[in-house]
């Protein structure tokens, strides 16, 4: 092979590669079959996730030797797995578009490898549905189209998938970049460097999972075929003021081996479209009213080495447009005002129509609550601890409605919490566990409560409002003396912490400890009150035991110490230094509320 045509098919094989990474599969015949190869990806704050990718293309499995092929168009579909959907849900994420990077290598017939090429590709921007939140796998798309290739010697040759790479930006309901922290750690746990540099983008890693063949397509160099016969019998079947529908006799196949795969459409000398076979007809939209135009049609058999030649052109004009009513201008600037744990208010810029707006239709979740009569609405009746997604359309005196407007999204956390800040993930556990005293005072007390966190994921920092209920336990003192006692626990200010790129969790409380009732062989009384509490405040650090799966919780485990203890009656002094002292433990797990 000359150094022109290695160079010809490195560049296309990288680029057919790459497009492999996101799509939607076009189906053809006497193409290279739809391989799915299985991955397993590390994303920000999720870690490691499963990813499916099913690779099609127009990529034949015959072509000449030493002619330059066509581009090819190459598409795929991408389906991330695991708790991808959950982190969308939870960074409030409305859009995801980007760019990919996928490693492959080419093998020539005479054996000549063209390894770990590359190019990146834009990844088409995938958008939420109407329904929220979002459930079950993310499915992302991408095409692309490769320059021309030629392949020499005869033989076949071979195309293998390798590891990609993901360059994200999530975008919120206004389109604004929702950042979240770059993973620093590759798949394989050695140092990742950011791609670009970019805060609003955010890196994925894949690697190629172990167990299954990697090659994507097998194609046979060298053969010669008779080309299709002409296309007869072109005719439009029904037309409007924008749109066309044509059909036209099926061609033979022109030879056994080689039967007539799709028909080539062309508007003058543009192809506007290409139907896969045994269809023969098809619609051509977005055309000028009144208008006249012409058409061709050829085949294509499987060898794809040349079109047929074309049909007689056929002629078609467009039938003039009628003018309708005009619709009101769609509503903008939809916003959420005041918000209470069932109520929020929505406002937004009024529309203008060529009659008169007469109201506006407002609409929870893509079903219709309400009409007003003004640019503003009161929604009440919402559920505490839920999202809701708003829309608004306009409607004038004929009846015609505008389009939707942009959604607004609402976060009703519960009663005293409040919205969910913008960009941040918003998550609450129940806590069960025990803690252990080691001082004068030795045994087990039971612990149960909630936490409710606020998330960064832009640096993985996080504050939170703990709460943990009173307990009662039976403890030894002095290492002899049974006693009984009922414990609280008053956090002072927020919980803080971090969520590394390791996934491990940090915190950081601060209790003041209340001790209501100590009870010698259970009833004896030595101290207690509404007064009785520790002098300090009592530090907690907590560190996750693995990695801490936002979405399904984990245990946490650490020390702390007690201080003195006043305003606990007469016997403080005794009771006090029983008490007092470091190295207690701590051991919660957190379990995600519904």
């Amino acid at each position: 092979m000359s150094h022109g045509a290695r160079g010809l098919a490195k560049a296309g094989t990288a680029a057919l590669i790459v497009a492999g990474v996101a799509g939607v599969p076009v189906a053809q015949a006497a193409n290279v079959p739809d391989v799915t190869l299985e991955y397993t990806c590390k994303y920000p704050i999720v870690d490691k996730q499963p990813l499916s990718i099913t690779v099609s293309s127009n990529i034949p499995t015959r072509v000449p030797e030493r002619v330059n092929q066509p581009a090819f168009q190459i598409t795929a579909t991408a389906v991330a797995k695991g708790d991808t959907s959950k982190a969308i849900n939870t960074l409030n994420a409305y859009s995801i578009e980007g760019v990919s990077e996928a490693f492959a290598d080419l093998e020539f017939p005479d054996g000549f490898i063209q390894e770990d090429l590359f190019v990146p590709l834009t990844i088409d921007k995938w958008v939420r549905p109407s329904s929220d939140p979002v459930t079950g796998n993310l499915t992302l798309t991408a095409r692309g189209d490769t320059p021309s290739i030629q392949f020499e010697p005869m033989g076949e040759a071979f195309i293998r998938l390798d590891r990609i790479k993901l360059n994200l930006t999530a975008r919120d309901a206004s389109g604004k970049p929702i950042r979240v922290r770059p993973i620093t750690i590759d798949f394989d746990g050695e140092p990742f460097t950011d791609s670009d540099g970019n805060p609003d983008t955010f890196d994925v890693d894949c690697k190629l999972n172990a167990g299954q063949s990697n090659l994507i397509a097998t194609i046979q160099v060298g053969h010669t075929d008779p080309i299709p016969g002409q296309v007869t019998g072109v005719k439009a079947t029904a037309k409007s003021s924008t749109t066309i529908d044509l059909a036209w006799n099926a061609v033979a196949a022109p030879d056994a081996g080689n039967p007539i795969t799709a028909y080539k459409v062309y508007q003058g000398a543009t192809l506007v479209k290409t139907v896969a076979a045994p269809a023969t007809s098809t619609a051509i939209t977005g055309l000028v009213p009144d208008t006249e135009y012409s058409y061709t049609v050829s085949a294509i058999d499987s060898a794809q080495f040349s079109d047929g030649p074309p049909s007689a052109p056929l002629s078609v004009k467009t039938d003039a447009l009628v003018p309708p009513n005009t619709p009101p201008t769609v509503p903008t600037a939809l916003k959420a005002g005041a918000v209470t744990s069932s109520s929020v208010a929505l406002s937004w810029a009024a529309s203008s129509d060529d009659v008169k707006v007469a109201g506006y239709n407002i609409y929870r979740d893509g079903v219709k609550i309400g009409t007003s009569e003004t640019p503003s609405f009161s929604v009440t009746g919402l559920t505490p601890g839920t999202q809701y997604s708003f829309t608004v359309e306009a409607f004038d005196e004929e009846g015609l409605a505008s389009a939707k407007s942009a959604a607004v999204v609402v976060r009703v956390l519960g009663p005293g919490m409040g919205l969910c800040p913008e960009g941040f993930a918003c998550q609450g556990y129940t806590l069960a566990g025990s803690t252990t005293l080691k001082t004068l005072t030795t045994g087990v007390l039971p612990l149960k409560g909630g936490i409710d966190a606020q998330l960064d994921p832009s640096n993985g920092k996080f504050t939170a409002d703990l709460a943990l209920n009173p307990t009662t336990g039976r403890l030894t003192a002095g290492g002899f003396l049974p006693i009984t006692v009922k414990i609280g626990f008053a956090p002072s200010g927020k919980t803080t912490g971090t969520l590394d790129d390791a996934n491990i969790l940090r915190s950081k409380s601060l209790v003041r400890i209340k001790v209501s009732e100590v009870k010698l062989f259970g009833a004896i009384p030595l101290a207690g009150g509404n007064s009785c509490q520790t002098k300090s405040l009592s530090e907690i650090n907590l560190t996750s035991t693995k990695a801490f799966e936002i979405f399904k919780g984990g245990t946490l485990t650490g020390t702390y110490a007690i201080s003195d203890l006043n305003g606990c009656g007469v016997l403080n002094g005794l009771v006090s230094p029983l008490t007092a002292g470091g190295g207690n433990t701590i051991s919660l797990n957190l379990t995600p509320k519904a």
